[in-house]
């Protein structure tokens, strides 16, 4: 057969005709079959949970013009539970940007006394 859309569960389409390839359908008895249905689930990060290797920053720099920091790292939940470490797509800034920095990239936390 050729799968020519995949839709999800709201018939919303998920993947385009020109990425589609040639299918062969078959059942779990090894029977195939000319039409059939492919279900992809949604494994989107659902929940972003970021972690300090430090708890605590002291901010010495204002004192000594020496640079605090923290590594960070960001982990991401998919919807079956699974947790995994989020190396790209991810963007950090911090609410109290005056204080305490953050690099774009989520890597490192950072007092820098300015």
């Amino acid at each position: 057969c050729t799968v020519v859309g995949l839709v999800n569960s709201k018939d919303e389409s998920v993947a385009s005709p020109a990425s589609m390839l040639n299918a062969t359908v078959v059942d779990r008895s090894g029977n195939d079959h000319v039409r059939g249905s492919v279900y992809v689930p949604n494994n989107d990060v659902i929940g972003i949970l970021p972690y300090a290797g430090q708890t605590e920053l002291v901010n010495t720099a204002a004192l000594d013009g020496k640079r605090v920091s923290s590594s960070l790292s960001v982990r991401g939940v998919r919807p079956k539970g699974t947790v995994e470490t989020l190396t790209s797509g991810t963007t950090c800034s911090s609410s109290d940007s005056p204080n305490l920095k953050v690099t774009s990239a989520c890597t490192t936390a950072y007092l820098d006394g300015t």
